[in-house]
């Protein structure tokens, strides 16, 4: 896999890169992704989210991340058919900083927890997930579950 993160936050956010890094690799290992993945993660404050969330959603509010995929269906949990050494770009994500830190507070967990919830959430909707009705919910709340439980991100 390879992820490229940049911070367009005044914060530094070294640890989180780690954490982001960590979770996205064991959500493709998990979802059986085999093929060189490509993963672009951007992190920003509430007004680039903001501004983003209202060209791309028609929302102009705040949110705390989005997931922009270049796929159309679902990847097949297979090689890809150019060899291990070709890398399919999945899509770009946005985590807004600035709203995960005061989501781990509400919900009474570390930064890094959430930061690890918002990479899994955002790389199974890059991989065509959606939780458009309860029951594609509830598979993506089993899956980010798992993810985070491998890497002993549970919530407390």
């Amino acid at each position: 896999m390879k992820l490229y993160l940049e911070n367009r936050t005044g914060h530094n956010i070294l640890e989180y890169e780690q954490i982001t890094r960590r979770v996205a690799a064991e959500t493709l290992r998990v979802e059986n992704i085999r093929f060189n993945a490509e993963i672009s993660v951007c992190v920003v404050g509430n007004e680039e989210i903001q501004e983003l969330n209202k060209q791309h959603r028609g929302i102009d509010a705040v949110t705390d991340c989005l997931s922009f995929p270049l796929l159309i269906k679902k990847p097949r949990n297979t090689r890809n058919r150019r060899g291990a050494d070709h890398v399919s770009a999945l899509g770009d994500i946005v985590i807004c900083f600035d709203r995960a830190v005061i989501q781990a507070k509400e919900l009474g967990h570390s930064i890094a927890r959430e930061i690890g919830f918002l990479t899994a959430h955002s790389v199974l909707h890059l991989l065509g997930y959606d939780h458009e009705n309860p029951h594609d919910e509830a598979i993506m709340i089993e899956k980010q579950n798992k993810i985070l439980g491998n890497l002993e991100l549970s919530r407390n």
